[in-house]
């Protein structure tokens, strides 16, 4: 892929959308289970909430990547062959289809940044932007589809696509050769000092800290050389201010 200009990196959570989830309420496992139960898949919500963090901790363990994560599609379709159906009666569409029932039950709350949308306006006519995020492709891409800010990003890696996530090198760098960028000439900004901001210091990248989602954010000072952001308006000023130095 080859592309000319600055690269500005986003995380997705806390920084483009605010989310409040829970995977572990008892009640998103007995909505799921009513559901599966209409496409001919009987399971207990409680075996279902078993099965279902069996199965990611299983799969996490067997990962020799650091930070690793799982593709969610392939938990769910361990899940399900778990009840003696063949491989043909387990389709892609109905794995995709389960994926966002089962995002939508344990979503509490999910919304678009306030004024976000007007930042990425300005900012895509300007430099060449991705996401790079610790979630799942099937449970955050139709939530960008929804918020219509998919269109934005020249580049969208998700951990589940990797099988691992931030902090782990791996997943900047394949990004930023996605995007035919170089560390030194890049930007992110994110939310979490641990995983976005701290590593891509650490790869050379210039940093961007916002606080603007969370209002009860640790009172924690920038590490040196990252940019606070507390309002959300701010940020193409502060991104045109490092691009220029």
């Amino acid at each position: 892929m080859t592309m000319s200009g600055k690269v500005v990196l986003f995380d997705c959570y806390q920084t483009l959308i605010q989310l409040q989830s829970n995977e572990r309420q008892f009640q998103a496992y007995i909505d799921l289970s009513e559901w599966l139960s209409y496409h001919g898949f009987y399971i207990t919500p409680y075996r279902l909430f078993e099965q279902y963090h069996s199965i990611v901790q299983k799969q996490l363990l067997q990962s020799k990547d650091r930070n690793p994560d799982v593709e969610i599609g392939t938990v769910f379709r361990e899940l399900l062959m778990r009840t003696h159906k063949s491989s043909d009666e387990i389709g892609e569409n109905l794995i995709d289809e389960l994926c966002i029932q089962f995002r939508k039950a344990t979503t509490i709350s999910v919304d678009l940044i306030s004024g976000i949308k007007s930042v990425l306006e300005i900012l895509q006519s300007e430099y060449v932007l991705g996401i790079v995020s610790n979630t799942q492709r099937k449970f955050t891409l139709p939530e960008l589809v929804k918020f219509d800010i998919n269109r934005y990003f020249n580049e969208i890696v998700f951990s589940s696509d990797m099988l691992c996530g931030k902090p782990n090198k791996k997943i900047f760098k394949y990004i930023l050769n996605r995007l035919n960028g170089h560390a030194n000439e890049a930007i992110i900004v994110g939310d979490s000092l641990e995983n976005d901001i701290i590593p891509a210091a650490k790869m050379g990248m210039k940093t961007v800290w916002v606080k603007y989602c969370n209002q009860d954010f640790p009172d924690k000072p920038a590490p040196n050389g990252a940019i606070l952001c507390q309002n959300v308006e701010k940020l193409p000023e502060i991104i045109r201010g490092i691009a220029e130095n």
